[in-house]
């Protein structure tokens, strides 16, 4: 694939799920504040995500975890695999839970096939889920990302017309606030109001995550040029960016601050008419999308470790795509009984959010490029101590100061202390989102109107219900 395309896989990983939620993130963070929290996140994702894309040509890696064996042994193996095919795994329920809703909204708004139970509708798209699994490798994602990017155009423009031709008058909208949301300073709600605060600031973070695709990407195997991913990752953020402000910032303008997240749960959405229900069709198509781009890397890493030999390039036929099937089952089994036991799968997403985000975008690609500023200090240290005894070709240390070998160390420095500033950021950016991301996920498992129903089950086999 081209960068267009890399560009695009990474939009569609996520674009699903912010372009319906953004008005959320907008209206409790503020209509000024959010915009600049935005730019400010996606600006260090984007470096963090660079940075592994750096690293990844560098050390010529096609996953994750491979890059963290090559900067950091076995450790740094399990922590890259850990913290990016943990959030695949645990996010693939939530995928598939937001993949039901919307295929309900698209057939049956008002709830009355299966008694409205969400459960009945995981299980008729989990077998489509199931066929999405099948790609087996990113690219061979490339038609999926321009119909992803279709369907998300559609669903935004929707938006904003249902939202443009159904206004709420001055006493039934809430206004936002330029910094913040009003519960914040309201003495019996201020609690909640911090909370979702919280919760907006963390939206940016999982709303922009390039670094998840970075590595698996920029490589041979998938890009026809991996030194154009920059382009790429330039490409995203301009859409993270225009997505975020132009959806979030008219909405919460048009329909107050205390939108649902996603904005079709909201009061004032006319959620059986027509316009509506095409919107949530085209949203299914995109979040199927989204969940394949999800599976797809836990898939093949699966494969990796079990079949190694497998040819997954080359090996079609009925064998090989029997044998592939069977080992894509584990990861989607796994993601439907979470789906249907986990009593709140959006509970659980915040804590996701908060062990898994801000590491991989930001904390893991500061980690990793300590590690390889280490092993090259030293190999600068090995280097010179060979030409201090004249062991190289290239002479002594001082005939490499003879031949202007010192000449540039300073604007190496300069460009080496720049490095290291950008890095600082970056590694500053993911402890600051960790830990706004940590308290979110605390105070929506603590406050009940938050949390929201715990339930598993339907009527008839209810297991759980706890209000």
């Amino acid at each position: 694939m081209d960068w267009i395309t890399a560009g695009l896989c990474m939009f569609a990983f996520t674009a699903p799920s912010a372009c319906v939620g953004v008005p959320f993130s907008v209206g409790q963070t503020g209509t000024v504040l959010a915009p600049l929290v935005c730019l400010v996140v996606t600006f260090a994702s984007s470096l963090g995500a660079y940075v592994l894309h750096d690293l990844a040509l560098k050390f010529d890696c096609s996953s994750l975890p491979e890059l963290g064996q090559a900067l950091g042994g076995h450790k740094g193996r399990i922590f890259g695999g850990t913290i990016q095919l943990g959030n695949f795994l645990l996010y693939m329920p939530v995928a598939t839970l937001v993949c039901a809703q919307a295929l309900q909204g698209a057939l049956d708004p008002k709830g009355n096939w299966f008694s409205g139970c969400i459960d009945y509708w995981i299980l008729i798209v989990s077998l489509v889920c199931l066929a999405t699994t099948q790609l087996r490798s990113l690219s061979n994602a490339t038609a999926l990302s321009f119909v992803s990017l279709g369907c998300v155009v559609w669903v935004v423009f929707t938006l904003i017309y249902i939202v443009w031709k159904n206004p709420l008058t001055e006493e039934e909208k809430n206004d936002t606030l330029h910094f913040g949301n009003p519960d914040m300073g309201s003495s019996s709600d201020s609690l909640k109001g911090w909370t979702n605060f919280a919760l907006g600031v963390s939206t940016t973070a999982w709303a922009f995550v390039p670094s998840f695709l970075a590595v698996e990407l920029s490589n041979k195997k998938v890009m026809e040029s991996p030194r154009d991913f920059p382009k790429a990752i330039v490409l995203v953020a301009i859409l993270n960016i225009i997505v975020y402000c132009g959806v979030g910032v008219y909405v919460t303008n048009q329909w107050g601050y205390d939108i649902e997240e996603p904005v079709m749960r909201f009061h004032a959405f006319p959620g059986d008419d027509i316009k509506s229900r095409i919107l949530n069709l085209f949203w299914f198509l995109a979040c199927l999308i989204s969940y394949a781009l999800d599976s797809v890397p836990l898939v093949a890493s699966c494969q990796r470790t079990w079949a190694p030999n497998f040819d997954v390039d080359n090996d079609w036929s009925f064998t090989g795509i029997f044998v592939y099937f069977l080992i894509s089952l584990p990861s989607y089994f796994s993601s439907i009984v979470m789906a249907l036991f986990v009593p709140s799968l959006f509970c659980m997403l915040a804590i996701v959010t908060a062990l898994t985000v801000p590491w991989v975008n930001l904390i893991y690609p500061a980690y990793l490029h300590n590690r390889n500023a280490k092993h090259e200090g030293k190999n600068k240290i090995e280097s010179s101590n060979a030409k201090l005894l004249g062991d190289e070709e290239g002479g002594a240390l001082g005939e490499d100061l003879l031949v202007g070998g010192g000449g540039g160390s300073t604007n190496d420095d300069e460009g080496i202390e720049l490095s290291r500033m950008a890095v600082l950021f970056v590694l500053f950016m993911g402890v600051f989102l960790f830990l706004i991301c940590a308290l979110a996920a605390i105070g929506k498992l603590g406050i009940q109107e938050l949390r929201g129903p715990m339930v598993v089950g339907c009527n008839g086999w209810i297991i759980l219900d706890v209000d």
